[in-house]
């Protein structure tokens, strides 16, 4: 599970989890208890609970309906998964396995490469390196059964591979590498970063050469992410307040994204 690898050292956690939830009042945020609910771990592989899990991908097609016009006034170059019915990450059980995915963890909204940009990447295709859209870099909002995160996916479990090799270039050159940093310290302190299936937050890294020789031995095998999560009941993701908040996510997100990227 992404972002959540420190927490899961605990083993408590999901009662810690089930006990918060009931504390808190949702009456204004955006995502309801049931939203949250829908991932509690005994229903992840669990078909029975793909209806709960689908009003979670409809929630966040909510969301996606007042947030990406705010996203078009940015004139940003980031776009839809270019097949509607994959807006969203897949809420079915039986899509996931198809998938060789056993559990349905998460369901997430996501932003990356148009059609016109993946169609470059068609002539790589192999069954060892697929070219779809959630193999590229991306801007990924996600909702599992304990927060609401924000994250720059340069790359999933075996992909990525263009927009990570481009990011290991631009940090061979230290000016870049500078540049690179800077912009990552200007995110809060709440963003970490998920690599080759370690997590560490960002703030962490004192120097430009510290990050460079922490990601500079990339395994495609794993993620590779910087990212944020936001507690259920935190005002920042309320009904009035969530567009605003990831639009200042993205706002410090995008150049990171749009510097990675790479273009044929």
């Amino acid at each position: 599970m992404r972002g959540n690898i420190v927490n899961l050292k605990f083993s408590n956690l999901n009662n810690i989890i089930m006990e918060t939830m009931e504390e808190i009042n949702f009456t204004d945020q955006f995502f309801k208890r049931e939203h949250y609910e829908a991932f509690n771990p005994e229903k992840a592989g669990n078909e029975d609970y793909d209806r709960e899990r689908m009003a979670v991908a409809d929630r966040l097609l909510d969301l996606d309906s007042i947030l990406w016009p705010e996203i078009q006034l940015k004139k940003w170059n980031i776009s839809h998964h270019p097949m509607q019915n994959h807006w969203t990450s897949t809420w079915q059980l039986s899509q996931a396995k198809a998938f060789f995915e056993n559990e349905v963890k998460a369901v997430w909204l996501h932003y990356g490469k148009s059609k016109i940009e993946l169609e470059t990447f068609k002539e790589f295709q192999s069954e060892e390196s697929s070219e779809t859209f959630i193999y590229h870099i991306r801007l990924q909002l996600v909702l599992r059964n304990n927060d609401f995160e924000i994250a720059l996916v340069l790359g999933k479990n075996k992909g990525g591979r263009w927009d990570r090799g481009r990011y290991k270039e631009l940090m061979q050159n230290p000016d870049y590498r500078k540049r690179i940093f800077e912009m990552l310290k200007n995110l809060d302190d709440d963003y970490w970063i998920d690599f080759n299936d370690s997590n560490k937050m960002v703030k962490e890294f004192k120097t430009a050469d510290e990050l460079f020789e922490y990601t500079k031995h990339d395994k495609i095998e794993s993620y590779f992410t910087f990212g944020k999560n936001i507690q259920p009941d935190n005002d920042s993701i309320s009904e009035k307040n969530i567009v605003q908040t990831i639009m200042n996510e993205f706002e410090k997100l995008y150049p990171l994204y749009s510097m990675f990227k790479y273009r044929m």
